[in-house]
């Protein structure tokens, strides 16, 4: 409960610092807000900070408390992460964005990161590329220990090959996520 305590305490702190302030705002607005960047200071990139936010929490819904309402505010952190890479498009954040593709994030965030590829288009796929190549290694390697996992390898790295092929397939044929459905879909 402690450890589920800290995780929620980390990701709040991160979400104020990141995330739009209401939920009323929308991506448009986050994209030109002025979110804090600590880019070129020898530190990691803000994608990889969404990256590891995203990763962690999958592990603390492992281990956290289970009801409805746990999820619901456990897929809002996720939501929020997720739509803050809509933003992100230098090489590194798409490389970045792409590598989260062999994390199962949920249907419902499935279909956010779908949104966010389309939009991200031909740039993205040479990122996919390699996601696809790469398989689901890096998720179980992440999960590797069950002990400290339970089963989490299972549920958070199932082979998700041919739903990344079929992104890679709509990015393709010129598939796009209008601004509008990227709204309805997070809910703003």
């Amino acid at each position: 409960m402690r450890r589920t305590f800290l995780v929620s305490l980390y990701l709040s702190f991160f979400l104020a610092a990141y995330a739009p302030k209401s939920r009323a705002g929308s991506p448009d607005t986050a994209s030109q807000s002025s979110a804090p960047s600590i880019r070129g200071h020898g530190f990691p990139s803000d994608a990889i900070f969404l990256k590891r936010a995203i990763v962690s929490s999958l592990a603390v819904r492992s281990v956290g408390e289970n009801s409805q309402e746990a999820y619901d505010q456990w897929k809002d952190n996720i939501y929020d992460l997720l739509v803050l890479f809509d933003r992100l498009n230098s090489p590194d954040d798409l490389k970045t964005f792409a590598s989260l593709s062999a994390y199962y994030t949920g249907e419902a965030a499935g279909g956010l990161y779908a949104c966010i590829a389309l939009r991200k288009g031909p740039a993205l796929k040479p990122y996919l590329l390699e996601s696809l190549k790469s398989g689901r290694a890096e998720c179980e390697n992440r999960f590797a220990d069950a002990t400290r996992y339970d089963g989490l390898k299972n549920s958070a790295c199932p082979d998700l090959q041919p739903w990344i092929q079929s992104l890679l397939d709509r990015i393709q044929a010129g598939d796009r996520c209008s601004t509008a459905t990227l709204k309805a879909t997070v809910g703003y």
